[in-house]
């Protein structure tokens, strides 16, 4: 029984330290905002949907198209146009077209209003808290609605903060990707579970029978 308790605390403990890990740097950033390159990109083809001041100074403009296929795998500008278009400030990448031309962007600190500031931080300070009262509430009252509860609160974190986007490498952030995918999956279901089963300790009739198609379907 001691084992299976102190399995509990590292588990929960583990996933929630991750989570936090992964969103919670984000507090962070009234006081030292992320820096882009100034454009958003369909990360599947390339498509330049929008792009800033900045970038449009440079050439870029909304509806060109990154030429991925000059981008290997193996090529760090790809994580720019794939991943996240976030990196150090003052870094230099070079995009190639479909058009036939290349842009040079340099990143720059993103623009931010006291009212993004202000939602930031309640926003960080809210996950943290409702990430805590989660892992509290499965360590004290361990069972398949504490459980639950946890699972999908944690889940929530696996949403990369703009700073872990702008530091981290590709290959991490391509991991936490996957990661997030299996685990919103198995949130979702969590909370379906959590809902048949509160304020009862366990769902009966109809509602038994579909917590059951969902935890074995999935």
């Amino acid at each position: 029984m001691q084992t299976r308790a102190l399995i509990r605390i590292a588990f929960v403990l583990l996933l929630s330290s991750v989570s936090l890990a992964v969103t919670l740097p984000d507090i962070a950033v009234p006081w030292h905002p992320f820096a882009t390159f100034g454009y958003s990109a369909n990360p599947a083809s390339g498509l330049i949907t929008a792009v800033d001041a900045d970038a449009a100074r440079r050439g870029l403009r909304a509806g060109e198209r990154i030429d991925l296929t000059r981008l290997s795998l193996g090529d760090g500008r790809r994580r720019y146009a794939t991943t996240s278009p976030l990196a150090p400030e003052g870094t230099l990448v070079v995009l190639p077209l479909v058009s036939g031309h290349a842009v040079s962007l340099r990143s720059h600190l993103f623009s931010r209003t006291l009212a993004d500031n202000v939602s930031d931080v309640l926003q960080m300070l809210g996950f943290l808290f409702i990430v805590a009262v989660a892992a509290v509430l499965v360590l004290l009252r361990p069972a398949p609605a504490t459980w639950a509860f946890f699972l999908f609160c944690a889940s929530l974190g696996f949403v990369p903060a703009q700073l872990t986007k702008e530091y981290m490498p590709a290959p991490v952030l391509l991991a936490i990707g996957y990661l997030r995918i299996a685990l919103t999956i198995a949130a979702q279901t969590a909370l379906v579970s959590f809902a048949l089963r509160f304020p009862l300790a366990s769902p009966v009739g109809a509602g038994r029978f579909l917590e059951r198609i969902l935890i074995f379907g999935v």
